[in-house]
C-alpha cells in the first residue's frame, strides 16, 4: 500500500512563529474520482427572444448584478461524472447563511446546470456571497462567489445598503433633516 506525508509549515508573520505538522496518508485514506469543476454563475437579464438560456433569459457578464423582484437570478454550471449528484447553494450574509436550498438530482452528461432563483427580501446585501457545494459518489467541490449590487442611487460606491446608510446619517441630521429623511424612507 502506498503511503503519502505531507508537511504543513504556517509561520506568523507579525510574531514571527512557526508551526509545523506532519501527516500520513495511504491510498485508501486518499478520495477517488473525479472532483466536480464548478464554473462562475451566468446572470441574466429578461430580454424576449430565445437565447439558448431558456425564453426570455439573455446572458450578461458583469461584475454587479441587479435583482429583479427582489431576487438573485443566475444560471450555475458545473462539470461532474454521469450519475446522481446533490447541489447545496446557500447565500451568506456577513458570514451567516440566510437561505439555502439542496436539489438532489443526476445528469447522463458530464455537465448540468440549475437556474437558481435566490430571495433576497430584507437581506443586507452589503457583504453578500453565494456558496455552491456539488457532492457525487464521496467527492466535495466547493465555490463561494462574492455578490455585489448594481447602484441604482446618486451615491458612494462604498455604500451597500440603503436603509442601513440611512439610518446611520440619523446621528448627523438635526430634527429638520430627520423629518425630511422620515419622509423619503416612507415613500421609497
Amino acid at each position: 500500500m502506498q503511503e503519502f506525508n505531507v508537511n504543513f509549515s504556517l509561520k506568523d508573520m507579525d510574531t514571527k512563529l512557526t508551526g509545523k505538522k506532519e501527516k500520513k496518508f495511504t491510498k485508501k485514506n486518499l478520495p477517488s474520482g473525479k472532483y466536480s469543476k464548478i464554473f462562475e454563475p451566468i446572470f441574466v437579464k429578461n430580454k424576449k427572444g430565445s437565447w439558448k438560456f431558456g425564453l426570455d433569459k439573455y446572458p450578461i457578464s458583469i461584475k454587479k448584478v441587479e435583482a429583479k423582484d427582489n431576487r438573485l437570478e443566475f444560471y450555475q454550471y458545473f462539470a461532474l461524472e454521469k450519475g446522481d449528484y446533490f447541489l447545496d447553494v446557500s447565500l451568506i450574509s456577513d458570514k451567516k447563511t440566510v437561505w439555502s436550498k439542496s436539489f438532489e438530482d443526476e445528469t447522463n452528461k458530464n455537465y448540468d446546470y440549475k437556474l437558481l432563483q435566490i430571495p433576497i427580501e430584507n437581506i443586507d446585501t452589503s457583504d453578500l456571497r453565494v456558496k455552491i457545494q456539488v457532492s457525487q459518489n464521496g467527492n466535495v467541490s466547493s465555490k463561494s462567489f462574492p455578490i455585489e449590487f448594481r447602484n441604482d442611487y446618486l451615491m458612494l460606491s462604498s455604500i451597500k445598503n440603503v436603509n442601513s446608510a440611512l439610518d446611520q446619517m440619523n446621528y448627523i441630521l438635526n430634527t429638520e433633516e430627520r423629518k425630511e429623511l422620515r419622509e423619503f424612507k416612507r415613500f421609497r
